[in-house]
């Protein structure tokens, strides 16, 4: 829950979102995705023992292996001792439930309670629909019946479905009297429903095949970590897929070329099952080895027995194939089995370098899945390699892949994060987009407020759409009236922004609700009661919202954590972006940043934040934090405890600092938040040659100089008392300057290639002895200092009044020492350097308020006051729009 610190700042449109409304197709595909989640949760297989899975699995894929066989062969063959086995093959053949309704002569049985069934599934499909647009939870019986009929029809009943649907679909279309395909004499009268048999059949298909394709992506589980509890873990559902497809084209071979090319019928299925079988073997699909030789071999099963069978045929002997079929095929499955443990050592033991996806997650499939200290390193070095390929830079999977170890793995949700939101660059494919899905999903659902920053930015950017919704209002109201005011009025167009404010409204409203419920902060409760209030005049509700608002603010000054008492609560933040497009520009600054760098909520907006950066650092930061964000191992910048900022006029700023990179749904940021530091000393930045780069504001007059600014100027012809180059590091060269004893350090500072001195002006005499004891000197990198006290603001009097003798503005040294009515505190002080450096997340979970203290302009309230002047008029206008907007309230 967010504090009650008032939100103020500024964002631009990326920030905010795009707030077009989403296009028909996204809406729909986002609704199919919802429906088919709720079906197909992969924790479904985790509930069951891997023994009762191994079970099913062997037993479904021997069926299925017998109903691909039925297919091999036809009733009147036409082979010598063909008769004496038939009686076998028929028995076989019942594996097949529509081979048992033309044995009992009721196919039209058949027919009626296979589409019945495909059916109910589009049935289960709108029913859930309703459910979840209205918000209503689905039971979860219905679940349950929903999802096994879909596994029944995408298992044990999915090529009897296609076939009696097939030949429904043929015998509605030619005409015959009896069926070729089975060994019963079925009148095919039984299957001829004509032209509305042919409809049917159609509908049917339009069903079966989307819920079998997203049946089978969506109850793919990708994650490796489940290798161990569900045998169905995979790495792709596009093999599954593709087998599909051979069942389907062996069903059409099967009634469409009949007996007199039933050669042809078997040589192109058995190229199409070898090649299967051969991926299985190559790919290694599953994450299980037992479940990898039960798919290779029932591939093997079916590409030997199409061979048995043209073997046969070919000389025309039916022992053949009976005795062929007894021997080889536990031969075959044995061989299979040894070629598949092959498999998997020389994939380990393989040199060469991946080519795609697939190859490399073979490779380093035992590592993804269970890996020790030393080989998450390893797997963390591979992924950094990797990412850099472009092949693999544009892989959705390839992504996933490396979330699950980050957040599994390794356990660091946080990073986990940020590795995903490139996946929003990657392009579309079917199973890419739904595994993305599922994954967001979850996150949202389950995962929505584990991180304060997290929760900070996803607050913030839910606000701003809605803020741009509410200024998106006022301007239509503002068209609304001035289509009123004039003489000849529209009434199409008046009736098109009535239509218009109404859709705003609801969804204002809507969005409003949703914050309150999701975040509770005391901010949203006056915006939505200032929205009720002076847009809708709805004052009972503003009151009741008013009433919760007081309500919350009670509630969390008597839950809040005494541990947050030494955070500020006016901490500066600065959002930066690590898009593609807007890489380095700064999405968001709140006003207390605003303050310190001493510039405006406008002019920031579109500037990079490396404008803030003092030469040389600002060269070559833009290319340091996109080479950090592509192989980042950690989401903290480490060694930015303490930093030097430049404010808008180019005067250094020293400031205790600290750096996240942290990461939305569909987009990675760099957290900036920092505090400036209360100094007894002054800075400036100098090149090996002497040459100022920049300084503090004050600077100039401690060394007794007129012009502000040095930049750019030789420090040694500033002061010829100090020699840089006899200077060392951290020892004070002490000298007598206009009247004052001043104390110069040198601190060197590599920069890349660049070497640079930091230079330290100390003029206090206590400042000048801690330098000369060396106690300076040890806490010189921590990160330390409270804000100002009364202490301090007698100091800060004598300053100001030196200050004003070298005719300097209250307003240019304000930025040094900024006091507030309030005494807060800094958000970085000694008391948490260690906390947060160690174990920043554990650090982030103990303080879930920290960032969540921050603030937006409240723009709203002043767009509201622009519109009410704009719509003052004469009486008659202004009853007109109430009466127009009294009607609109109305209706939403």
């Amino acid at each position: 829950m967010f504090d009650e610190s008032e939100l103020t700042g500024k964002t631009n449109n990326e920030f905010q979102g795009d707030l077009n409304p989403i296009s028909c197709g996204e809406k729909a595909e986002n609704f199919i995705f919802r429906i088919f989640g709720k079906v197909f949760r992969t924790k479904y297989h985790r509930r069951i023992s891997v023994k009762t899975q191994m079970t099913y699995e062997i037993v479904t894929n021997i069926i299925i292996a017998l109903q691909l066989n039925s297919l091999a062969w036809y009733p009147n063959l036409g082979i010598s001792n063909w008769s004496s086995y038939k009686t076998i093959w028929m028995t076989l053949s019942y594996s097949s439930y529509d081979n048992i309704c033309a044995s009992f002569y009721i196919m039209n049985f058949c027919f009626y309670g296979t589409s019945s069934l495909i059916g109910l599934c589009l049935v289960f499909f709108v029913f859930f629909g309703f459910f979840l647009k209205f918000d209503k939870q689905i039971p979860i019986l219905f679940i349950m019946i929903f999802e096994k009929i879909i596994w029944i029809l995408g298992t044990i009943c999915f090529i009897p479905s296609v076939m009696i649907l097939l030949m429904t679909f043929k015998y509605s279309i030619i005409t015959s009297k009896t069926i070729e395909e089975y060994s019963a004499e079925v009148n095919s009268d039984s299957l001829d429903y004509g032209p509305a048999g042919i409809i049917i059949v159609i509908c049917c298909f339009c069903i079966l095949a989307p819920i079998i394709i997203f049946s089978e992506i969506f109850s793919c589980d990708i994650k490796h970590v489940n290798s161990n509890r569900n045998i169905k873990a995979r790495a792709c559902a596009q093999l599954d897929l593709e087998k599909k497809g051979f069942y389907v084209m062996m069903c059409i071979f099967y009634i469409t070329f009949g007996y007199p090319n039933v050669a042809l019928l078997q040589i192109l299925a058995l190229i199409y099952s070898f090649y299967l079988m051969i991926k299985d073997i190559l790919y290694l699909p599953y994450y299980n080895i037992f479940e990898n030789c039960i798919e290779s071999c029932k591939m093997a099963m079916i590409s030997l027995s199409l061979l048995i069978f043209l073997f046969g045929r070919l000389l025309d002997n039916g022992t053949i194939i009976v005795n062929f079929n007894i021997f080889l095929q536990p031969l075959t499955l044995y061989l299979v089995y040894r070629v598949i443990k092959r498999r998997y050592l020389k994939a380990k033991e393989s040199t060469e370098t991946p080519k795609n996806q697939y190859e490399f997650e073979l490779k380093f499939r035992h590592l993804l899945s269970n890996s020790n200290l030393e080989e998450q390193s390893h797997v963390l070095n591979l992924f950094k390699k990797f990412s850099e390929l472009s092949y693999f830079q544009k892989n959705k999977l390839f992504a996933i892949w490396e979330f699950n170890f980050y957040f599994y793995v390794i356990k660091d949700e946080r990073l986990a994060r940020v590795k995903l939101s490139k996946i929003q660059k990657n392009p579309s494919s079917l199973e890419g987009d739904i595994q993305e899905w599922k994954i967001f999903n979850w996150l949202s659902t389950n995962r929505s407020f584990v991180f304060p920053d997290i929760n900070y930015l996803a607050y913030l950017r839910e606000l701003n759409r809605i803020k741009a919704m509410d200024e998106e209002l006022c301007y239509i109201l503002i068209d609304l009236h001035s289509e009123l005011s004039q003489r000849v009025s529209r009434i199409e167009k008046i009736l098109h922004l009535v239509h218009k404010t109404s859709a705003n409204i609801s969804c204002i409203k809507k969005g409003y609700k949703n914050i309150i419920d999701k975040h509770k902060t005391t901010e949203t409760f006056e915006l939505y009661a200032g929205f009720l209030e002076n847009i809708l005049s709805n004052y009972d509700e503003a009151d009741h919202v008013i009433n919760r608002k007081n309500g919350i603010s009670v509630y969390n000054q008597r839950n809040e954590d005494k541990r947050l008492e030494k955070y500020g609560k006016e901490v500066a933040i600065m959002l930066i972006s690590c898009s593609d497009e807007f890489f380095g520009n700064i999405l968001y600054i709140n006003e207390k940043a605003v303050q310190i760098l001493k510039t405006s909520l406008i002019a920031s907006q579109e500037l990079k934040f490396t404008y803030f950066l003092p030469a040389p650092y600002d060269s070559f930061h833009i290319k340091l934090a996109k080479n950090f964000l592509l192989k980042c191992n950690t989401t903290d910048l480490e060694g930015h405890k303490k930093l030097f900022l430049q404010d808008q006029q180019g005067y250094l700023i020293e400031c205790n600092l600290l750096i996240k990179l942290t990461a939305l749904h569909d987009s990675a940021y760099f957290l900036m938040s920092f505090q400036q530091k209360k100094i007894d000393h002054q800075a400036a930045i100098v090149s090996e040659e002497g040459i100022i780069k920049a300084h503090t504001e004050l600077l100039s007059y401690y060394i007794g100089k007129e012009q502000k600014s040095l930049k750019n100027q030789n420090l040694s012809e500033l002061v010829p008392l100090l020699n840089i180059e006899k200077m060392r590091d951290y020892e004070p060269w002490i000298i007598f300057w206009e009247n004052r004893e001043l104390a110069f350090i040198k601190v060197l500072k590599k920069i890349k290639s660049i070497s640079v001195y930091l230079l330290i002006v100390a003029y206090k005499e206590e400042e000048i002895i801690k330098w000369k004891t060396g106690e300076a000197q040890e806490h010189f990198d921590m990160i330390s200092d409270q804000d100002m006290g009364s202490e301090d603001k007698g100091k800060w009097e004598k300053e100001k009044k030196n200050a004003e003798l070298k005719n300097l503005s209250i307003s240019e040294m304000n930025f040094l020492h900024k006091t507030t009515d309030k005494t807060d505190t800094d958000i970085f002080t000694q008391n948490v350097d260690s906390s947060i450096m160690k174990d920043p997340i554990e650090h982030e979970r103990q303080h879930n308020e920290d960032y969540s203290k921050q603030a937006l302009s409240n723009k709203s309230n002043l767009n509201i006051d622009v519109a009410k002047k704009l719509l003052i008029g004469t009486k008659r206008r202004i009853r007109i729009l109430q009466w127009v907007l009294f009607f609109v309230v109305k209706k939403t």
